[in-house]
């Protein structure tokens, strides 16, 4: 398997006693650590949409400018992130439209897809640390 992104160090994140060993093997040099979080984080969709706006999650990573979440069932085709951390958005992701009973729904809501999206860790950090939703209309 060749990586995409061979200059970028990976993390896992898991729940605590989560055997990683395979996802290691597999990465090789790339793998830096394996970031643990509570097992509610990982009971469903619902836990996992909490983890993507913890501040904690992210606190894990203030020492990176950007992240990429990347599932195992996403591809990347390409090499070179700094493309697009350049444009200075905090986050490009797949987009999340309304649902109007049709294949091809008009009306954007968001960027909020995770499962292969570019956050900028410090914004996502404080968004997290807020009492409320967050929800920016500008266009």
């Amino acid at each position: 398997m060749k990586n995409a992104l061979p200059n970028n160090p990976v993390f896992l994140v898991a729940p605590p006693g989560l055997d990683t060993s395979q996802y290691r093997s597999v990465l090789g040099r790339v793998y830096k650590d394996t970031i643990t979080f509570a097992p509610k984080f990982f009971s469903g969709i619902a836990g996992y949409n909490r983890l993507m706006i913890d501040s904690n999650f992210y606190r894990a990573f203030l020492d990176y400018d950007y992240i990429l979440l990347h599932h195992t069932d996403a591809f990347v085709f390409g090499t070179d992130l700094s493309q697009w951390e350049d444009k200075g958005y905090d986050n490009i992701g797949g987009p999340i439209y309304e649902f109007d009973g049709t294949m091809n729904p008009k009306r954007y809501v968001c960027a909020g897809q995770g499962g292969l999206s570019l956050r900028r860790v410090k914004s996502f950090h404080d968004i997290g640390k807020s009492s409320g939703p967050y929800i920016d209309t500008r266009t």
